[in-house]
């Protein structure tokens, strides 16, 4: 009871750390066990896509088709997300944050645009520890869709992510000791590219979070209310 608060909080500090890397090493065995999910299309899958992509005012189709998915209005912003997503597959994805006020719909519009995109193909996060990313598979984020909730409660593994789109990959080193007590330096890397996605009510973001990424604005208009209660009043009846 007489030990200051100082050394608890660096002895818990370095349990927490200890216990993260020992973690870490036990996922890493777990995962390299378990192969990932790829969803092959069928001959007339693949046959339907190639004539929908070849097909005339394929942005305008296509901005359509995602409103009638159930996002209302939001015209620009809802096009533009879902270009944004479909970059993943590239090697230079672009990233996007939604901005708005509490209840004006960002969390739908980002998630209503992500269940166009395939389950394999992104990693939906709501809360996460500092060291989270560090604890993925070497390639298991490549070209994925991650999908931050709130990037208010995000801020520790903000670092992480900007090296992510930036560098395309982290690396992280740990000391571990082995099972005849020798003390080995085990470096940790991640690869990326990735596309992240995420939502703020923050009305300026900290600058090297938003440079790497689209702004996009909500519609906050009464045009936009009314368009979703007569849809909201559609559907009721």
């Amino acid at each position: 009871m007489e030990i200051g608060t100082t050394v608890v909080r660096r002895t818990l500090q370095e349990l927490t750390k200890e216990l993260e890397d020992y973690r870490f090493l036990f996922v890493e065995k777990e995962q390299q066990a378990v192969a990932p999910f790829f969803k092959e299309l069928s001959a007339t899958e693949i046959k339907q896509a190639e004539k929908f992509l070849t097909s005339k005012d394929l942005l305008k189709r296509t901005n359509d088709l995602i409103g009638k998915s159930g996002v209302i209005g939001e015209e620009h912003n809802r096009q533009t997300m879902f270009l944004i997503f479909t970059s993943r597959k590239t090697n230079n994805p672009l990233h996007c944050i939604s901005l708005g006020s509490s209840g004006t719909g960002k969390t739908h519009l980002q998630s209503k645009v992500s269940e166009l995109i395939p389950e394999e193909d992104k990693i939906e996060i709501t809360v996460l520890s500092a060291n989270a990313f560090y604890y993925f598979n070497r390639t298991e984020l490549q070209h994925k869709l991650i999908l931050i909730e709130d990037l208010d409660g995000a801020e520790s593994v903000l670092y992480p992510l900007r090296e992510l789109q930036s560098k395309k990959r982290i690396t992280k080193t740990v000391v571990h000791k082995d099972a005849k007590g020798d003390t080995k330096t085990i470096h940790l890397t991640v690869e990326g590219p990735v596309s992240v996605a995420g939502c703020t009510t923050q009305e300026s973001i900290y600058e090297d979070n938003s440079n790497r990424s689209f702004l996009l604005y909500i519609d906050e208009s009464e045009e936009q209310d009314q368009k979703i209660m007569d849809y909201q009043r559609l559907i009721s009846a």
